[in-house]
């Protein structure tokens, strides 16, 4: 009679008259190797993949389903099912894998997951995976056993009344001594004071305590001196403004009319935002006013001294125009200031001008000089382009200004010039000074970069009766020397009409020497080598 095997763990059952002689090796394998595995048996297995991983079930043999602990490690990836035999048994289960595990037997949908870190007991019972640990009627758990003493907890704040009593909630009474104590800081809410100076004004000190400031007169205000405040009598640097006026400020007892400008402008001194026709001394803004003495803007004013130039005014002296445009000298004047001149001026006579003249915005103008000129052109706004004649013979510069805002010092650089030192020829130059440039080096691939360049001969459509020119496609010249041409290719305006690319040739002058130099020094190598 052949053997059989037990239900649940699959010990061999020796047949009737089977196995003489050789009976105890199959009981020692049973009792000492199956019987053992089962009670005290731990099976070690580490997880790979998240696939399903099925715990063997062998007869008559070890397999790691008998064992009575399962210790899992690894890195599974995700969470792994592990399919156990479909057989009553219990398991002690300690997942030290990084992810979850789910015991199940292979036809159960679901089954007991043991959280990662987490050991537990799971039992089948012969259908599906069981937990073996019920967890929802432990019941409550006291502030002695590491509870709250409470099974449920209202809205408020959870109070400890000290020993083992359960723990409460409620509202924290924030005048008693006996619930709140300490200072409360700044980054908590708070003041980070324990008192407060009577009538003060409360300064903010970051995550420091709040500081106070106090009064110590009538009438005190105040005032930032950029580093902190202080407590002090208004002067006219300290207030904003009166009746929107800037910088008139008097004691409180005095009378405010002599600090109102009136529709003249007899009296308007001081740092005023006001537009008058008369007289405007130290204004910061003066629109139409017939004297502007050291005002901040003069707008059309008929005089300006020592004031910032922004439109028409028809005479400027002073220090403070058009800084750092060095300027010469007015005939009769020792201010070292130039003439200047903008759009309102169409055309300008000037035979006792021996300096430099500043042409200012756009326009057109004819300046007929008595001595040799230095002439600054200085467009700071958009589309606005100027033409100056000047009707002379000798030597005068012409100057190229660009920047953001060339009536402050450094707000603007001097980008080139026109030069005629005898009436006849002339020098165009482009600023190029070593101070203004940071060296990079030589110029990378100059031989590369000539031979993309495609020279070609052509005629203009506006004017085909013309001889054929030579030159350069704006656009291919761009891909390879960005900062030699101008404009977008096939740009045209709101119209439709072609917006022209600008080229200027001097810019391939360094790579055309660069390639010469380059060329040369091959061509005396190679003369060296033949020996000519």
């Amino acid at each position: 009679m052949a053997s059989t095997y037990s239900p649940l763990l699959r010990l061999e059952l020796i047949g009737s008259g089977d196995q003489a002689g050789l009976w105890g090796n199959t009981t020692n394998v049973n009792l000492g190797t199956l019987l053992e595995q089962a009670i005290a048996g731990v099976g070690l297995i580490t997880l790979t993949a998240s696939t399903d991983y099925a715990l063997t079930s062998l007869n008559g043999a070890p397999d790691n389903s008998r064992n009575a602990v399962l210790s899992f490690s690894g890195s599974p990836g995700a969470t792994t099912n592990i399919v156990i035999p479909a057989s009553q048994k219990l398991y002690v289960v300690r997942n030290g894998a990084d992810k979850d595990i789910i015991f199940k037997t292979s036809a159960q949908t679901g089954g007991v997951t043991v959280k990662s870190g987490d050991a537990t007991l799971v039992f089948c019972d012969g259908t599906s995976a069981l937990n073996g640990i019920a967890t929802n009627n432990v019941g409550l758990l006291t502030v002695s056993g590491g509870g709250t003493g409470v099974a449920t907890f209202t809205a408020g704040i959870v109070k400890s009344p000290g020993g083992t009593t359960a723990l409460t909630t409620g509202t924290v009474a924030l005048g008693s001594a006996t619930e709140v104590s300490g200072i409360l800081l700044p980054a908590n809410g708070g003041t980070g004071a324990a008192s407060l100076v009577a009538n003060s004004i409360l300064l903010g000190n970051g995550v420091s305590a709040v500081q106070s400031l106090v009064g110590t007169a009538t009438g005190q205000v105040a005032t930032w001196n950029g580093t902190s405040w202080a407590a002090s009598s208004p002067t006219s640097s300290g207030v904003g403004s009166v009746f929107g006026r800037v910088g008139a400020v008097v004691a409180q007892s005095s009378d405010y009319s002599s600090y109102y400008a009136n529709l003249t402008g007899t009296n308007a001194s001081g740092s005023w935002p006001i537009s008058i026709t008369g007289n405007a001394a130290s204004a910061t803004t003066a629109t139409s006013a017939s004297t502007a003495t050291t005002a901040g803007t003069a707008t059309t004013a008929g005089a300006v001294t020592n004031g910032v130039y922004t439109n028409t005014a028809q005479t400027i002296t002073g220090t403070k125009q058009f800084y750092g445009l060095y300027g010469g000298g007015v005939s009769g004047s020792t201010s070292g200031v130039p003439t200047i001149f903008n759009a309102s001026n169409s055309s300008i006579t000037n035979t006792t001008y021996d300096g430099r003249a500043i042409f200012y915005q756009g326009g057109t103008y004819t300046a007929n000089v008595a001595a040799a000129v230095s002439i600054c052109l200085v467009t700071p706004n958009a589309g606005s382009a100027m033409t100056v004649s000047v009707n002379r013979t000798d030597s005068y510069y012409a100057y190229f200004v660009y920047g953001s805002d060339p009536l402050t010092p450094g707000g603007a650089l001097e980008t080139g010039k026109i030069l005629t030192t005898d009436g006849v020829n002339t020098t165009y130059a482009t600023t190029s000074d070593y101070r203004l440039k940071t060296v990079l080096g030589a110029i990378p691939d100059v031989v590369g970069k000539l031979k993309q360049l495609k020279p070609i001969q052509f005629k203009w459509k506006s004017n085909d009766a013309l001889p054929p020119n030579d030159g350069f496609l704006a656009h291919e010249v761009q891909a390879i020397f960005p900062h030699a041409v101008s404009g977008e290719k096939d740009d045209v305006d709101q119209h439709g009409a072609v917006r022209p690319q600008a080229m200027d040739t001097s810019f391939l002058i360094p790579l055309l020497t660069a390639a010469l130099q380059n060329a040369l020094s091959r061509i005396e190598a190679l003369e060296a080598k033949v020996g000519v």
